[in-house]
Protein backbone atom coordinates (compact mmCIF):
# COMPACT_ATOMS: atom_id res chain seq x y z
CA UNK A 1 0.00 0.00 0.00
CA UNK A 2 3.23 2.35 0.35
CA UNK A 3 2.24 4.04 4.04
CA UNK A 4 5.11 5.18 5.64
CA UNK A 5 6.26 2.91 8.27
CA UNK A 6 5.26 3.35 12.12
CA UNK A 7 3.07 6.06 11.56
CA UNK A 8 -0.58 4.21 12.07
CA UNK A 9 -2.17 7.23 13.14
CA UNK A 10 -1.65 9.54 10.39
CA UNK A 11 -1.72 6.71 7.50
CA UNK A 12 -5.59 5.93 9.17
CA UNK A 13 -6.64 9.08 9.03
CA UNK A 14 -5.47 9.69 5.33
CA UNK A 15 -7.24 6.40 4.20
CA UNK A 16 -10.66 7.38 6.14
CA UNK A 17 -10.59 10.66 4.32
CA UNK A 18 -9.13 9.21 0.72
CA UNK A 19 -11.24 6.51 0.63
CA UNK A 20 -13.75 6.73 -2.57
CA UNK A 21 -16.29 4.32 -1.18
CA UNK A 22 -16.49 5.83 2.48
CA UNK A 23 -17.06 2.53 3.91
CA UNK A 24 -13.98 2.58 6.01
CA UNK A 25 -13.41 3.68 9.53
CA UNK A 26 -10.89 4.09 11.57
CA UNK A 27 -10.36 2.01 15.29
CA UNK A 28 -8.09 2.95 18.07
CA UNK A 29 -6.70 0.37 20.33
CA UNK A 30 -3.55 -1.38 21.72
CA UNK A 31 -1.20 -3.53 19.79
CA UNK A 32 0.87 -5.84 22.61
CA UNK A 33 4.91 -5.71 22.56
CA UNK A 34 6.16 -7.84 25.09
CA UNK A 35 4.69 -6.42 28.33
CA UNK A 36 4.02 -3.18 26.52
CA UNK A 37 1.03 -2.20 24.93
CA UNK A 38 1.51 0.89 22.61
CA UNK A 39 -1.88 2.70 21.61
CA UNK A 40 -2.16 1.49 17.64
CA UNK A 41 -4.87 2.83 14.63
CA UNK A 42 -6.01 0.48 12.20
CA UNK A 43 -8.93 0.45 9.49
CA UNK A 44 -12.45 -1.68 10.14
CA UNK A 45 -15.16 -2.32 8.24
CA UNK A 46 -16.96 -2.89 11.34
CA UNK A 47 -16.52 -6.92 11.28
CA UNK A 48 -12.48 -6.88 10.45
CA UNK A 49 -9.42 -4.98 11.31
CA UNK A 50 -6.82 -4.57 8.90
CA UNK A 51 -3.63 -3.12 9.84
CA UNK A 52 -2.15 -0.72 6.58
CA UNK A 53 0.94 0.70 8.45
CA UNK A 54 4.29 -1.18 7.74
CA UNK A 55 5.80 -2.36 10.94
CA UNK A 56 9.68 -1.74 11.33
CA UNK A 57 9.92 -4.77 13.39
CA UNK A 58 8.63 -6.85 9.48
CA UNK A 59 5.39 -8.95 11.56
CA UNK A 60 3.05 -10.43 8.85
CA UNK A 61 -0.20 -10.23 10.98
CA UNK A 62 0.11 -8.40 14.65
CA UNK A 63 -2.29 -8.76 17.49
CA UNK A 64 -5.24 -5.85 17.75
CA UNK A 65 -6.90 -4.91 21.24
CA UNK A 66 -9.97 -2.34 20.14
CA UNK A 67 -11.06 0.36 22.49
CA UNK A 68 -13.51 2.10 21.90
CA UNK A 69 -13.19 4.07 24.98
CA UNK A 70 -10.07 5.74 23.29
CA UNK A 71 -11.22 8.73 21.06
CA UNK A 72 -9.10 11.50 19.27
CA UNK A 73 -9.29 15.26 20.69
CA UNK A 74 -7.80 18.09 19.80
CA UNK A 75 -5.13 19.09 22.76
CA UNK A 76 -3.22 22.33 22.40
CA UNK A 77 -2.85 22.30 19.11
CA UNK A 78 -2.21 18.72 18.26
CA UNK A 79 -4.33 15.39 18.05
CA UNK A 80 -4.36 13.24 21.02
CA UNK A 81 -5.74 10.49 22.29
CA UNK A 82 -8.51 10.55 25.47
CA UNK A 83 -9.55 7.71 27.61
CA UNK A 84 -11.79 8.10 30.24
CA UNK A 85 -11.70 12.11 30.26
CA UNK A 86 -7.41 11.37 30.09
CA UNK A 87 -5.23 12.14 27.93
CA UNK A 88 -3.40 9.58 27.49
CA UNK A 89 0.15 8.68 25.90
CA UNK A 90 1.26 6.33 23.11
CA UNK A 91 2.11 3.08 25.15
CA UNK A 92 1.20 1.34 28.95
CA UNK A 93 3.48 -0.46 30.84
CA UNK A 94 2.20 -3.33 32.08
CA UNK A 95 5.36 -3.66 34.73
CA UNK A 96 6.89 0.15 34.93
CA UNK A 97 9.36 -0.33 37.04
CA UNK A 98 10.66 -3.63 35.24
CA UNK A 99 10.95 -2.05 32.43
CA UNK A 100 12.81 1.74 33.49
CA UNK A 101 15.17 -0.44 35.02
CA UNK A 102 15.54 -2.42 32.22
CA UNK A 103 15.90 0.39 29.86
CA UNK A 104 18.50 2.56 32.14
CA UNK A 105 21.10 -1.47 31.94
CA UNK A 106 20.30 -0.87 28.13
CA UNK A 107 21.06 3.44 28.16
CA UNK A 108 23.99 1.61 30.05
CA UNK A 109 24.98 -0.23 27.92
CA UNK A 110 24.62 1.71 24.96
CA UNK A 111 27.04 4.53 26.34
CA UNK A 112 29.60 2.19 26.90
CA UNK A 113 29.69 1.51 23.48
CA UNK A 114 27.50 -1.72 22.91
CA UNK A 115 26.51 -2.63 19.86
CA UNK A 116 22.82 -1.36 19.71
CA UNK A 117 21.22 -4.23 18.31
CA UNK A 118 22.83 -6.00 21.05
CA UNK A 119 22.13 -3.48 23.83
CA UNK A 120 18.32 -4.93 24.57
CA UNK A 121 19.89 -8.69 25.15
CA UNK A 122 19.66 -9.79 28.75
CA UNK A 123 21.02 -13.22 30.32
CA UNK A 124 18.30 -15.46 32.08
CA UNK A 125 20.13 -14.81 35.32
CA UNK A 126 20.17 -11.35 34.58
CA UNK A 127 16.13 -10.78 33.35
CA UNK A 128 15.40 -13.29 36.55
CA UNK A 129 17.21 -11.07 39.53
CA UNK A 130 15.71 -7.71 37.31
CA UNK A 131 11.95 -9.57 37.94
CA UNK A 132 13.01 -10.45 41.27
CA UNK A 133 13.57 -6.86 42.10
CA UNK A 134 11.05 -5.23 40.40
CA UNK A 135 8.12 -7.24 40.71
CA UNK A 136 5.78 -8.21 43.38
CA UNK A 137 6.09 -11.86 44.36
CA UNK A 138 2.51 -12.34 43.01
CA UNK A 139 3.80 -10.45 39.02
CA UNK A 140 6.93 -12.65 39.35
CA UNK A 141 4.89 -16.03 40.12
CA UNK A 142 2.75 -15.01 37.19
CA UNK A 143 5.40 -13.96 35.01
CA UNK A 144 7.30 -16.73 35.66
CA UNK A 145 4.35 -19.63 34.64
CA UNK A 146 3.50 -17.91 31.54
CA UNK A 147 7.08 -16.43 30.14
CA UNK A 148 6.26 -12.72 29.23
CA UNK A 149 7.49 -9.90 30.73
Amino acid sequence: MGMPANHCHANVRWYVANDYTKQSKAAVGWWPQGSDLVLHSVLTNGAEYMCITPSSLGEAEIVFIPDPQIAWVEHQGQLAAKRNGQIIGLGIRRFPALTIAMHEIMRKKLESGTDPDRASEFSEKERDELMRVHLSPEEYAAVSETGSA
